[in-house]
């Protein structure tokens, strides 16, 4: 019994790194999607045919168990929240007062995560955190 028990923890982690391999060439088309939407020198006609595009591989990475999620202004970066990106990934913003400091002042862009039995952050949000020097 507890060998198959091992083989299926095994089979389970294989499937979701194969997973979280194809997740994140999906999100790289979402994004391309993303820029042609937000590019001022694209076509209506092409950003309509992108929108689709960007809205059907969304339904897939919904349906793949992939999520969107943000970290909401005024949490800590010194706090235990699930997804905070690495410190070397922050856009760092002056704070105007001490309580600021070390707090998230907003998400700029979302992130991913699988959710699963455990969840496992693919992609994580870009947001602004509030430092003491400059940018």
């Amino acid at each position: 019994i507890a060998s198959c028990l091992v083989g299926s923890e095994m089979c389970i982690r294989d499937s979701l790194q194969i997973l979280k391999k194809y997740v994140i060439k999906l999100l790289r088309v979402a994004d391309t999607c993303d820029a042609i939407e937000n590019d001022p020198k694209v076509s209506e006609e092409t950003k309509k045919e992108t929108t689709f595009i960007s809205e059907s591989l969304n339904d897939l990475l919904e349906d793949l168990g992939v999520e969107k999620y943000s970290i909401k202004p005024g949490v800590s970066t010194k706090s235990e929240v699930f997804g905070l990106p690495p410190a070397n990934e922050w856009v760092k913003v002056k704070a105007d007062k001490e309580e600021q400091l070390s707090n998230v002042k907003k998400t700029i862009k979302e992130g991913y995560f699988i959710n699963a039995e455990i969840k496992e952050v693919i992609k994580y949000p870009k947001i602004e955190v509030y430092t003491k020097g400059e940018k």
